[in-house]
């Protein structure tokens, strides 16, 4: 299994690539906190399996799984510059 973690737009990004038993294919995991003034106050926004594609090495399967992190980060950040509605 390998891992990383970042910190992109001051939210935490961790990632996880596994092998599928023995198949030589990988899968990975994400999960996004948001920013808090340590990590027991973060608050969890992201946490799942990335399972829809399977990857020929963890190296892909991390690179891609981050590239979707930054992705998700980026929308949150667009969503509070505009200003959320709930009604």
């Amino acid at each position: 299994m390998s891992k990383t973690c970042l910190v992109y737009r001051s939210f935490t990004i961790d990632t996880a690539a596994f092998e599928i038993a023995g198949t030589g294919r990988f899968t990975s995991s994400l999960k996004i906190s948001a920013p808090g003034s340590t990590q027991t106050t973060q608050t969890t926004l992201v946490d799942l399996r990335v399972t829809h594609h399977l990857f020929s090495s963890s190296e892909a399967a991390m690179s891609m799984t981050i590239a979707e992190g930054r992705m998700l980060v980026d929308l949150l950040a667009m969503d509070k510059a505009r200003g959320t509605s709930d009604g």
